[in-house]
Order: C-alpha cells, then structure tokens, then sequence
C-alpha cells in the first residue's frame, strides 16, 4: 500500500510491475547490492563523525577550551 501511495498506480499494477522486475531475481545480486548501500552508509556517518570531530576541535581553539 506504500508503494501504491507513493507512485499513484493500482495495487493490481504495482504487483505486477514488482513481479516483472522486481522479484524472482538473483539473491546474490540483491545480496551484493544492499552490502554496497551498507558500506555506503558506513562510510558516510564514519565520515560525518569524522567531520564533527574536527568541527568541535576547531570550535575548541577558536574558544580556547582545552
């Protein structure tokens, strides 16, 4: 029902659009692809700390906190 919010199609439509080329796919492909978008994520929040990180230590010497 979330797709069919989303997209505006019928849920008739939406069931066969996922069975034609959604489903019935190869599991180590779906499997490869959400490790990529995993490590993807990873990456980005590991990156996002780093950044705040640095942010807070130049906040520091800017304020002269030690």
């Amino acid at each position: 029902m979330e797709i069919v919010t989303l997209t505006g199609h019928s849920l008739r439509d939406v069931g066969a659009i996922l069975d034609a080329h959604y489903l019935n796919r190869d599991p180590a492909l779906a499997e490869n692809a959400v490790r990529k978008l995993e490590k993807r994520n990873k990456n980005s929040q590991l990156s996002a700390q780093l950044g705040q990180a640095v942010l807070m230590q130049n906040w520091e010497k800017l304020c002269h906190i030690n």
